[in-house]
C-alpha cells in the first residue's frame, strides 16, 4: 500500500472538488501521530504575543509557557512562527493550548523562510494544526500517547481503539489515522464501527471512510460497499463512501452497478462520480 498520507492527500483533493463536509477540516492530517513525528518539543502555552516578522511568509509569536509536556524544557518563553500558507492565527489561540514545536531551526532553515534572527526560533508543527486546545479529556490522552515507547505495540493499538469513540474530535481523528497505519482486518473493523457510530463527528466519519479506502484491500471495499448500501446510514456518510469507492481496486465496477440501482442515493451519486472520473 502507498504511504497513508500520500493516498489520503489524493483522496482529499478529489473530495474537495465535490465539497464533501470533511474536505476542509481544521486538523487536516495533522493528527497526534503526525504532530508527534514532526515535533521535538510539546509545551502548554499560557499566552502568546505577536512579534514583527522579517518575512511576509510567516506569523511570529512570543510564547509564554506554563509547562513542558515533551522534550527539553528549560525556558519560560520562546519565539515560534506559523506559516501564513495555513491560514491566519490569532494570538488567543495559543492560550491554554498544547503547542507542538519543531526546532530550534538552524540559520539555514530560517533563511529558507526569510527569517533573520539571532534568537532561537521554533516552528509550530503542522501549521495552526499544531496548536491544540487543552481540554479535560484531551490532555491526559495526549500524555498517555506520548508515553508509549513502541507505537507498534498492543498498548498503542489499545489507545487508538479506545479513542476512536472519544468525545473529543481531535482524539477521534488521531485514533483513526493511527488505526489506518496497521493495515489489518481488525483495524478496519474498528474503523467501520466508527463510521456507523453517532459519537463520531461527520467530518471524522468522512476521514475514516477515506482511510478505509486508502487501505485498498478487498476487505476495505467490502466495508465501503456495506456502508454505502445501508439505507439506515446517514445520507452524507453514504455519499462520502460512494465517492471514496472510486479509488479502490474494483471500485469503478461497483460504481457502474450502483448507477443502475433503484436506490436513489446510490444511483445519482455513483453516476456523478463516474462522470467526474471521465472529465
Amino acid at each position: 500500500m502507498k504511504a497513508l498520507h500520500l493516498v489520503l492527500a489524493s483522496i482529499l483533493i478529489f473530495a474537495s472538488a465535490v465539497h464533501l463536509a470533511g474536505s476542509d477540516q481544521a486538523f487536516g492530517i495533522d493528527t497526534l501521530p503526525v504532530l508527534y513525528s514532526d515535533s521535538s518539543l510539546v509545551v502548554e502555552a499560557d499566552q502568546a504575543a505577536p512579534v514583527p516578522a522579517t518575512s511576509p511568509r510567516v506569523q511570529m509569536f512570543r510564547l509564554h509557557l506554563r509547562e513542558g509536556i515533551r522534550g527539553d524544557f528549560s525556558v519560560d518563553q520562546l519565539l515560534a512562527f506559523v506559516p501564513r500558507s495555513g491560514g491566519v492565527v490569532e494570538s488567543a489561540q495559543f492560550s491554554n493550548a498544547m503547542v507542538f514545536l519543531a526546532g530550534p531551526l538552524s540559520q539555514g532553515q530560517l533563511a529558507e523562510w526569510g527569517i533573520d534572527s539571532t534568537e532561537p526560533i521554533f516552528q509550530v508543527a503542522g501549521g495552526k494544526g499544531g496548536i491544540v486546545p487543552k481540554t479535560p479529556v484531551l490532555r491526559p490522552e495526549v500524555e498517555r500517547f506520548l508515553s508509549i515507547s513502541d507505537f507498534a505495540s498492543p498498548e498503542a493499538f489499545a489507545w487508538a481503539t479506545q479513542n476512536m469513540l472519544s468525545s473529543d474530535p481531535f482524539l477521534q481523528r488521531s485514533a483513526a489515522y493511527k488505526l489506518g497505519r496497521y493495515e489489518t482486518k481488525i483495524a478496519l473493523d474498528v474503523l467501520q464501527k466508527a463510521v456507523r457510530s453517532s459519537k463520531v463527528t461527520l467530518p471524522n466519519q468522512e476521514f475514516v471512510i477515506q482511510i478505509i479506502a486508502a487501505d485498498g484491500s478487498d476487505h476495505a471495499l467490502s466495508i465501503l460497499k456495506s456502508i454505502a448500501e445501508d439505507k439506515k446510514t446517514e445520507k452524507p456518510v453514504r455519499i462520502a463512501t460512494i465517492y471514496a469507492v472510486r479509488d479502490v481496486v474494483g471500485g469503478m465496477k461497483l460504481l457502474e452497478n450502483w448507477s443502475k440501482a433503484a436506490d436513489v442515493v446510490l444511483q445519482k451519486t455513483s453516476t456523478k462520480v463516474i462522470q467526474m472520473s471521465r472529465d
